[in-house]
């Protein structure tokens, strides 16, 4: 059996979020030094890195399910794939967002400093919002790019024979019926036992 390989495309960006994640990290994610110069280049009013990275955590699932639906699970409607892919991004983000709540409930003031929240009330739901755009801006990009194999078309069986069939004459049934058991028998398909 043949190992499921992800394309390129989808282990580049796992590195680029896995880099972005580890940035995050290590300074928290209101600190990273990028997220101050791109505050700085568009005169924001908070560090946007946590943003950054709750895009590419709807961006890179995106990529990843999408080949998995199709070249796993073999999901050969391109409509269904990209709305399972969106779907199944909005849940890693949800699952996420409760995990930053927990853990808000368990630091108490700390949790603003962990998180990032940088005094945002909305800052769950925008993060919420940076994921969706990012999964969607994701299905959008690869529609027709990454290869798709879709399942073989069925091959159809050869017809029955013709002694097998239901006859469209005026036959009575259990005669119908004796000639499909006699079909049968012919074909070693029935043995007919008999007292001895």
């Amino acid at each position: 059996r043949q190992r499921f390989r992800f394309t390129d495309l989808a282990y580049a960006l796992i590195m680029v979020h896995g880099l972005i994640l580890m940035a995050g990290g290590a300074w928290t994610y209101a600190r990273v030094p990028f997220g101050f110069w791109i505050e700085d280049a568009f005169g924001l009013s908070r560090n946007p890195y946590d943003k950054i990275g709750h895009f590419a955590q709807g961006f890179v699932p995106a990529i990843i399910a999408r080949e998995l639906l199709v070249r796993v699970f073999r999901i050969g409607s391109g409509r269904l794939v990209a709305f399972l892919a969106v779907s199944i991004c909005l849940a890693i983000s949800a699952a996420y967002e409760l995990v930053e709540w927990g853990a808000a409930l368990a630091l108490g003031q700390g949790a603003d400093e962990f998180l990032g929240t940088q005094g945002d009330p909305w800052d769950t739901q925008s993060d919420m919002l940076m994921a969706l755009i990012g999964a969607l801006a994701a299905t959008a990009s690869v529609v027709g790019r990454i290869p798709e194999r879709r399942r073989p078309e069925p091959v159809a069986e050869p017809p029955p024979d013709p002694a097998c069939q239901w006859p469209v004459d005026a036959d009575t049934p259990p005669t119908t019926l004796l000639r499909v058991v006699a079909a049968l028998e012919d074909q070693d398909f029935l043995v007919r036992h008999t007292a001895a």
